[in-house]
């Protein structure tokens, strides 16, 4: 008598692959939501913040007159945005999706810089009524705290340095309330920072050319062939001025990563010039400087307007797609002019 069992050989290899194709569909399927969320946690992590406003800072809880309250605040706000928005900091990201994200990470280093600059003009400049005076403790440490790397995720991480950064600027903040800290709101101390500023917005300015594609002309020294030279350098007695034209373009890769850095450069710098303005009200106001000031920050406001091109497009000349470089670079430009013509009225004494 034959016993037949309840399954063969082929009926068991027939089962294993209906099996192993429904785990690799659920593999596929897991696969597909996985990169959906990370594409999708991408682009929301990619929207620029908006600038602060100074109404939204926190209310001062000393007396109205504390000179460096709105630039100091400002200085923790602009700190805070970079580390808590959408994402936190994302420059030294070694996971997805920041790891394959440049532009808010470009943005992010473009709005360090400016951070940088204004923590080192409070340790150097802004926190002492005489060239003899003694820095802040805490404005020293901070500065160093800020120079940290960008890149840095680990041991330590970038992160945990500017926090650090943070905590003394608040540290500095508390001692000028109560009286203990200096803030000195002088036209030398406002040139100064200002000096500081035009230099960012003129390396801005020439980054943004360099997207368009400038044509930068130069005169330099240029040996004569006609007059002998042991060694063939161009020396005083065998060289003659010639204009050299150079052609300068930004790599098509990192367009985007400049445009993203001069975003966040003037969007750090409108929030702090707007916090300057307060505190320097009454230097500005005895130059006859208000309007400049106030037209410096309309022009880098301006290069703030919401971005709503998917990619940044880089179009010739006069053609028929925009040139967003080209673009923020006008605002960049007059920002620029701005600066140095308010420099130039302080200057006047």
């Amino acid at each position: 008598m034959k016993i037949r069992l309840p399954f063969n050989r082929h009926d068991q290899e027939d089962g294993n692959g209906s099996n192993s194709g429904i785990r690799g569909r659920v593999i596929g399927f897991v696969l597909v939501l996985l990169v959906g969320f990370v594409l999708i946690l991408g682009i929301y992590w990619s929207f620029e913040p908006k600038l602060i406003a100074i109404q939204e800072l926190p209310s001062l809880e000393a007396p109205a007159d504390v000179k460096g309250y709105y630039t100091t605040q400002m200085l923790i706000e602009v700190v805070e945005t970079m580390l808590y928005k959408r994402g936190g900091f994302l420059r030294n990201d070694r996971t997805p999706p920041g790891l394959y994200l440049d532009d808010i990470p470009s943005w992010e280093h473009g709005a360090l810089m400016q951070v940088r600059d204004l923590s080192q003009t409070l340790r150097n400049d802004f926190s002492r009524a005489r060239s003899q005076s003694v820095i802040h403790p805490a404005l020293q440490k901070a500065y160093n705290h800020f120079s940290y790397d960008s890149e840095s995720w680990i041991f330590p991480s970038s992160e945990s340095e500017y926090k650090k950064g943070l905590e003394l600027i608040r540290k500095y903040q508390k001692d000028l309330i109560e009286g203990k800290a200096e803030f000195a709101p002088r036209a030398d101390n406002l040139r100064d920072y200002l000096d500081l500023v035009q230099k960012q917005l003129g390396s801005i300015s020439q980054k943004l050319a360099a997207n368009v594609g400038d044509v930068r002309v130069y005169v330099a020294l240029v040996a004569d062939a006609s007059i002998e030279n042991t060694d063939g350098a161009p020396t005083e007695g065998n060289a003659v001025l010639q204009e050299q034209v150079e052609r300068v373009r930004t790599p098509w890769r990192k367009i985007d990563n400049v445009f993203f850095e001069a975003r966040g450069s003037t969007w750090a710098l409108a929030n702090i010039l707007r916090a300057v303005e307060k505190d320097f009200a009454d230097v500005l106001q005895d130059k006859n400087a208000t309007s400049n000031m106030r037209q410096i920050i309309r022009e880098l406001e301006g290069a703030r307007r919401t971005f709503w091109s998917p990619v940044v497009l880089n179009g010739n000349g006069f053609g028929i797609f925009a040139n967003h470089s080209a673009f923020l670079g006008s605002y960049v430009a007059r920002a620029n002019v701005g600066l140095i013509e308010l420099r130039n009225i302080l200057d006047r004494g």
